[in-house]
């Protein structure tokens, strides 16, 4: 069975939203590559998503001027952006692929290699420095040495660290 776009990509974002629990940002993103998509291929129906338009909206995205910084227009618009509108489509793919709507199958959308990630990680000598800093003389000297033991051991984000409460922690005793 075919659908009206419009109406399918709506149902698509509430089941994102709903069923798979993913934030109101990630909906508003995928919203946002969908409708692009849509919009610049025509696209009507689900039918009339193709490997021909999928490959034409790639080159749109390769060839289209990147972000502007500091007035300087970079080159072109990063594969990693490029990849998260495939994500979202091939996701809408899925979702008309498991209520049988007529489309593309998800299979034919493959996504852009990119780099691997750089880590910049502190040296052991660096992390050796770094615990030797407090003064544990001081009570707060003791505190940053608990602080900084418990980020490296735990691996928690330094957000997730500054937003834990101690408060919370102390009222269980």
């Amino acid at each position: 069975m075919q659908m009206d776009i419009a109406g399918t990509k709506r149902q698509f974002l509430e089941y994102i939203e709903i069923e798979k629990g993913r934030s109101l940002k990630t909906v508003e993103n995928y919203d946002h590559y969908l409708s692009r998509f849509i919009e610049e291929m025509g696209i009507k129906k689900t039918t009339d998503i193709s490997e021909d338009k999928v490959r034409e909206f790639r080159l749109k995205l390769n060839r289209a001027p990147g972000v502007k910084v500091r007035g300087q227009a970079a080159a072109s618009m990063k594969k990693n952006t490029q990849n998260y509108y495939m994500i979202a489509l091939r996701s809408f793919l899925k979702y008309c692929r498991k209520r049988n709507i007529s489309s593309l199958t998800p299979d034919a959308i493959e996504l852009a290699k990119t780099g691997g990630r750089h880590l910049d990680l502190i040296s052991t000598d660096e992390l050796g420095r770094l615990l030797k800093t407090p003064d544990l003389a001081t009570t707060k000297g003791l505190r940053d040495k608990a602080l900084i033991e418990l980020f490296f051991s735990t691996g928690l984000r330094l957000s997730e660290l500054c937003s834990l409460n101690r408060d919370l922690v102390l009222s269980k005793d």
